[in-house]
This record gives structure tokens, C-alpha cells and sequence, in this order.
């Protein structure tokens, strides 16, 4: 891996690295992806590490680390999680207290810290106190975060407390860390002091696409074993793979790959064309995403292999574990999924609330309460003109695929704004709706991509274009269909006829009041 240069994607060329866009690293970890835990490793190094110093790491830090990062001398660990507070970071409990003489010194504990016992340099993220100082501290807690760069030469006081026994990745180094009075220079900062909250997001958020690439290659292996299979077993006299279920099985598994791979790179395009743009939200999609379709398709191909793919002489016991293991590495957090759900529909409504500020002031602007009353009519009667002319983008033969887009998104935007006008800031606490405004968003990111590559390769004649074309109008049909599943859901709200939220709660209530399962046996007489 060094002679190769893989620990140098992300450094800059004067500092001896590649240099490499984000096209390329996609590229690159996508045949990482053969192998999860080489690919964790080379991840944590290059988007973690390196990202971080490249972007926020003084002169001097940079001359002194990045040569010997890239060279593969050093290695680094991201120390941002804790157990006490997964994915709320302004909520960590690791405190850096600034002395006046003597710099910083690190009290705390991170979990699930990637190759954290063999790391040299450690970027540590923590609160920050003041002692001693007249130094002013943020009423905030995100405002008192700050990132360190800690050289483990440098330093006394840093402990690995707890190897994690995870049942996947077994050849990562995943480990607890414990900070005793850890004594560090003032130059160890990176960025500014309190700017740890904005460096968290920013690495972590512009880094999410990568695991799409990745996710879509480790599909790609798992479809060449299930077509090979398919291919060269036989039931009832005629080949596997002219089955009509093993063939659903086998196209579903396609598109999803279509789909993260699509996304990646157009994800990495738009960030290599203009580095200052935020896909934090499209990244969160393509992560989500790539865990519901990478626990799919593990499942899927088991049920193409039967009864044998439950036999040690396959190798489906460590691909399962390696997959788990990885999902929960994605996201590091024990509801990771809800944690995504929510922070891709609340920063979608945010979004929508902002360019559309008028719709939600209907005192102001009367006017636009007659216009969204004809609009309501026209969307429930399915009369309504589409206004974002996706078909005169692209090719002529995905017109019907553009009509499906156009229905969802029109529907979407038309809903919202009753849902923000009905519930207001009150939307934030109901989970049902935002899991429902989430699936329609991704959805939506899903078709868009998948037309929009379906239509390049066609018109320049990429081979398989056709193909792209039937997968790119397969998936809009099936994702229009969920989403108006979705919208009709959140039209009917909580107490609607087609609506089981209502329900669903009272279950989870009474399954929680019981510490378990409250029903009684069938058996079970009361007389």
C-alpha cells in the first residue's frame, strides 16, 4: 500500500503526495471494496487524516506531518465519538482545559476509534474549558468544541482501554481510548479555537459519498457469484437463471448498484468542480442508501445460493459479518439509520422552508394562498402542468421516466407545504413523517441521478446504453410508486384510515411497558 501510494491520495503533491479529485479516490476505493477492512483503513488515513490537516492544519503542521502520512511512516485515528453521546457531538464529555503556560491538557474517553492502539498522530476532538485565563468561553456547547492534532511521541498520559471484539472487519484495529492529564502545545490546534464543531461536519459530512463507491463495488462482486451460480446450476432440467424470481432477485441487485454508483460519482464530480459546495445531505442519501442495499443484497444472493450458502465451504459467514460490522463503522452509532432519517428530512425541510419563505406567510402574501388552492386541486385530480421540463434535457426516450419525476416532485413540494404550515416546528419530533419525507427525498435523488446517467451514456453511445436507458425508467417507475405510497401516508396524517402510526405506537408503548412481548398465548383461556 505505500509503494502504490494509496496513503497519499489526499495529500497535496508538495508535501509528496498524489493529489488525486474525488473522482479518482471513488474510483479507487471502489476496488477497495473487494476487501471492507483494507478499504476502512485506506479511508480513515486519506478522508479523516489527511482531509483534515490539508484543509485546516496550519503551515507548519502540514510540513511536519503530511510528508510522512503520505509516505506511509505515520499513521493517524480520527477521535471523534463517545459513548455518551454517539451523534451529538456538542454533547462529548472530553474537555480540554487551556493553561495559560502550559498549552492544553485532555481529560476524556473516545469510542470506536479506528486503528487507534497503532495510531502516531490522533486528531482529537474536545470541549474547551479555561482555567487560569481570562479566555472567553462559549455558552454553546458546539461552540466550545475544538479539534487537536496530537502526536503520540509527543505525549504522556494516553491509554487504550478496550479492544471492540467486533464479529465483522477482524483485521481493524477498533479500540477505546482514555485521556489522562495529556499535556499539549498551543500549536496543536487545527483551525481555530472552537471551530471543532464546523471541522467535524465539514470531514465527516463531505466524506460520506465514499462508502456508495464502495458499497457498489462489494455488490458487483456479490452479482458475479450469483450469475456465475445462477449460470451453472439447474432446476427442474432448465438453468437457474431462467427463473423469473432468480431474475428479480438479479435485477434488483443491478439497479441498486446503478444506483450508488451513481450517486458517488456524481456526488464527486460537483465536489471536484467546486470544492466549496455542501452535499453533505446528497452524501447522507448515498450512505443511507448503501447500507439498506449492502444488507439487501447479502440476503438476496444467500437466497439465490440455498441451503449451501449456509455451508462454511462458501464464504457468505465472513461476508455477512464483514457487511454488519461495516455498516455499523459507516456511521459509528448505534441508531445510525434514524440518525441519518433525521438529519437528511430536517435539513430537507429547512432547505424548503428557506427558498419558499412565502408560502408560509399567508397574511403577508394573500394572493399566494389562492394560487396554492388551485395547485392543491390540480395535484389531487393529477391535472397539474409540469414546470422543471426535465425532458428537454435529456434523451427523448426517457420521457416517461421525466413524467414520473415530475409527478413526485411536484406532489412533494405541495405536501410540505401543508405539513409545515399544519405541524411547524412540531415536525421535528414526528419521526413517522420525517422517515416518510426522507424516503421521498432519496427517492427522488435516486431517479434524478439515474436519468440524468442513463441519457449520457445513450446519447454517446457507451455500450449497454440501451440498458441503462430500461434500468434508469425501471427504477423511476418503482420509486415513483413508493413515494406516492409515502405522500399519500403523510396526506392522511397520523389519524388516517391508510395510516398505521397510530397504532404502531400504541405497540411500541405496551411492548415497553412490558420490558418485552405483552401478548399472551394463543393458548391461553380466561375461564
Amino acid at each position: 500500500l505505500k509503494k502504490i501510494g494509496l496513503y497519499s491520495m489526499s495529500v497535496p503533491q508538495q508535501y509528496g503526495g498524489l493529489n488525486l479529485n474525488n473522482k479518482a479516490k471513488s474510483r479507487i476505493y471502489a476496488e477497495l471494496g473487494c476487501d471492507l477492512t483494507l478499504f476502512a483503513s485506506v479511508f480513515v488515513q486519506n478522508e479523516l487524516i489527511c482531509e483534515t490537516l490539508k484543509i485546516f492544519g496550519s503551515e507548519e503542521q502540514k510540513r511536519t506531518y503530511l510528508p510522512m502520512l503520505a509516505a506511509g511512516d505515520m499513521s493517524g485515528a480520527f477521535c471523534l465519538h463517545e459513548h455518551a453521546c454517539g451523534q451529538d457531538i456538542a454533547a462529548m464529555r472530553t474537555e480540554s482545559v487551556k493553561n495559560c503556560d502550559a498549552g492544553f491538557k485532555l481529560n476524556g474517553q473516545k469510542s470506536w476509534v479506528t486503528n487507534g492502539a497503532l495510531a502516531d498522530l490522533l486528531v482529537v476532538f474536545a470541549n474547551m474549558q479555561s482555567k487560569n485565563c481570562d479566555q472567553k468561553v462559549f455558552s454553546h456547547p458546539s461552540a466550545n468544541l475544538s479539534a487537536f492534532l496530537v502526536d503520540r511521541s509527543k505525549i504522556e498520559g494516553l491509554n487504550v482501554t478496550k479492544r471492540q471484539n467486533t464479529i465483522g472487519l477482524r483485521g481493524l484495529e477498533i479500540v477505546d481510548l482514555v485521556f489522562e492529564d495529556v499535556i499539549i502545545p498551543e500549536t496543536a490546534i487545527l483551525g481555530n479555537e472552537s471551530s471543532g464543531f464546523d471541522i467535524a461536519n465539514s470531514i465527516v459530512g463531505n466524506s460520506r459519498y465514499s462508502f456508495s463507491a464502495v458499497a457498489s463495488a462489494f455488490l458487483k462482486r456479490l452479482i458475479n457469484v450469483a450469475s456465475q451460480h445462477c449460470n451453472k446450476h439447474k432446476s427442474y432440467g432448465r438453468p437457474l437463471s431462467e427463473s423469473n424470481f432468480i431474475r428479480e432477485h438479479l435485477a434488483n441487485l443491478a439497479m441498486h448498484v446503478y444506483i450508488l454508483e451513481t450517486m458517488a460519482f456524481y456526488i464527486a464530480g460537483h465536489l471536484d468542480s467546486d470544492s466549496n459546495k455542501d452535499f453533505t445531505v446528497e452524501g447522507s442519501i448515498s450512505q443511507l442508501l448503501s447500507r439498506k442495499y449492502l444488507r439487501e443484497g447479502i440476503v438476496s444472493v444467500m437466497e439465490i445460493f440455498g441451503a449451501s450458502a449456509t455451508t462454511t465451504d462458501q464464504e457468505f459467514e465472513r461476508l455477512l459479518r464483514d457487511i454488519t460490522t461495516f455498516s455499523s463503522f459507516m456511521v459509528e452509532d448505534e441508531n445510525s439509520d434514524d440518525w441519518l432519517v433525521g438529519y437528511i428530512a430536517t435539513s430537507g425541510l429547512a432547505a424548503w422552508a428557506q427558498s419558499k419563505a412565502i408560502d408560509l406567510q399567508p397574511d403577508d402574501y394573500p394572493w399566494h394562498v389562492v394560487k396554492n388552492r388551485w395547485l392543491s386541486n390540480d395535484v389531487y385530480r393529477n391535472t397539474f402542468n409540469f414546470k422543471h421540463y426535465l425532458h428537454e434535457h435529456l434523451h427523448p426516450s426517457l420521457m416517461d421516466a421525466c413524467r414520473f419525476i415530475e409527478e413526485v416532485m411536484c406532489k412533494f413540494d405541495h405536501i410540505i407545504r401543508n405539513q409545515l404550515k399544519l405541524k411547524q416546528k412540531d415536525i421535528e419530533e414526528d419521526s413517522f413523517a420525517l422517515k416518510r419525507f426522507c424516503d421521498v427525498g432519496c427517492y427522488l435523488f435516486a431517479m434524478l441521478v439515474a436519468v440524468s446517467r442513463a441519457s449520457r451514456s445513450y446519447c454517446i453511445g457507451l455500450k449497454n446504453g440501451d440498458l441503462e436507458v430500461y434500468m434508469a425508467h425501471s427504477l423511476c417507475s418503482a420509486l415513483k410508486t413508493k413515494s406516492l405510497h409515502a405522500l399519500m401516508e403523510l396526506t392522511n396524517g397520523v389519524h388516517g384510515p391508510n395510516n398505521e402510526d397510530l397504532m404502531k405506537m400504541k405497540i411500541a408503548t405496551a411492548v415497553s411497558h412490558a420490558n418485552g412481548y405483552p401478548i399472551v398465548s394463543p393458548l391461553e383461556r380466561n375461564w
